[in-house]
């Protein structure tokens, strides 16, 4: 478990403490004051990320979440004093508005875990908080004041905070790299809209968000020289339809079927979307395109819910929903996942460590077939 969290230092007093090695990407924040430290975010609660902090500090430390979601408190029960705002206290409670089997199948999915994790013993974190946080508290540690600002739409109570002495915004998950995921009963987009106005004018010097490496990234290939590319592994493609449609009686679809469906597909941003419609015309069809979304779990969340089919990649998570994956029968059914960074861009020692971890494992990969 000792290299689970990847370290970076952003300033002498500023640390992030990442998980690379798990599809969320957390980052956490560790902040050195005079006088204490505050953890922002606790991660994902695979291994302890008390053990790593403690290698870093000897002030008394205190954790707070930007929001309560399973992937932002999952190592607060190392930390007896934990902040959180008043409108999620429901959260720590009982209230959490996914099953824990729900989350343990987030956990598991796309991950490489330690061996010694078994995700069936993992739990939502419950406690009370040492402070209840409202809009415009200030956090002291010494030499260092965050200010809280209340920032809801991604959760009723999500939090940014704002470190004006150096510019520092701790942004949570109201802005990083890609698409927000945010499929939670919860979320509000207006409110989330709202936030990013209020947040948009602050005179920033670093925007430093909770997930997502900045220099590395996954999908399939796009046109841009200016990028390095390196496939990693080739992505079986499949038709998700709704749970009690008459197609998820079958093992197999043709794409014929298909196209008297009404189809979900991905928007122009994803060079999925060109694929998908490729396979149609090889075989002179018009697919009955009902709506289109920007990620892999808006299109499984869309089916579940009975607007139409869809074409999408075979992933773990596909177990969150109410959907049946069928092998599409007459076309070739799989795409090529890459790892690609800038070329120009300076590469952070623990970035290169990555990508280098990635290119070791693919290729034990391929020798094992």
């Amino acid at each position: 478990m000792d290299d689970w969290f990847t370290l970076e230092r952003i300033d002498e007093d500023t640390d992030i403490l990442s998980e690379y090695r798990h599809w969320e990407e957390t980052h956490c924040y560790l902040l050195r004051g005079r006088e204490r430290s505050l953890l922002i975010d606790t991660g994902l609660g695979i291994c302890d990320i008390r053990q790593a902090v403690d290698r870093l500090t000897d002030r008394p430390v205190a954790a707070v979440a930007t929001h309560i979601h399973w992937d932002h408190i999952g190592g607060h029960r190392y930390f007896p004093e934990f902040y959180a705002h008043e409108a999620e206290l429901n959260w720590l409670s009982g209230g959490f508005p996914l099953s824990v089997e729900a989350v343990r199948a987030m956990v598991a999915d796309r991950c490489c875990l330690p061996e010694d994790f078994d995700v069936s013993r993992y739990t939502l974190f419950q406690g009370h908080p040492a402070r209840v946080l409202r809009d415009g508290d200030r956090i002291e540690l010494g030499g260092r004041t965050l200010e809280v600002l209340h920032t809801p739409g991604h959760s009723p109570g999500h939090m940014c905070f704002w470190e004006a002495e150096r510019g520092y915004l701790f942004s949570g998950d109201l802005v990083y790299r890609g698409t927000l995921f945010a499929c939670y009963p919860s979320t509000d987009p207006e409110e989330y809209l709202s936030s990013l106005e209020r947040t948009a004018c602050l005179p920033m010097e670093r925007l430093l968000p909770a997930h997502h490496a900045l220099d590395i990234g996954f999908g399939t290939r796009f046109d841009d020289s200016s990028f390095e590319f390196c496939p990693v592994v080739p992505e079986e493609l499949v038709a998700v339809v709704p749970a009690g449609h008459p197609l998820a009686q079958q093992e197999q679809v043709t794409l014929e079927q298909l196209s008297r469906e009404r189809l979900g597909i991905y928007n122009q941003a994803s060079p999925t979307r060109n694929l998908v419609l490729s396979m149609f015309r090889q075989q002179d069809l018009q697919p009955d395109v009902a709506f289109e979304v920007a990620t892999d779990h808006m299109l499984a969340s869309f089916v579940s819910q009975g607007l139409g089919v869809g074409i999408m990649p075979r992933m773990f998570g596909l177990r969150l929903y109410s959907v049946r994956p069928l092998y599409i029968a007459d076309t070739e059914t799989h795409r090529m996942l890459y790892m690609f960074r800038p070329k120009d861009r300076r590469v952070l020692p623990a970035v290169q460590r990555f990508w280098d971890f990635v290119l070791e494992v693919c290729a034990q990969y391929q020798s094992d077939e």
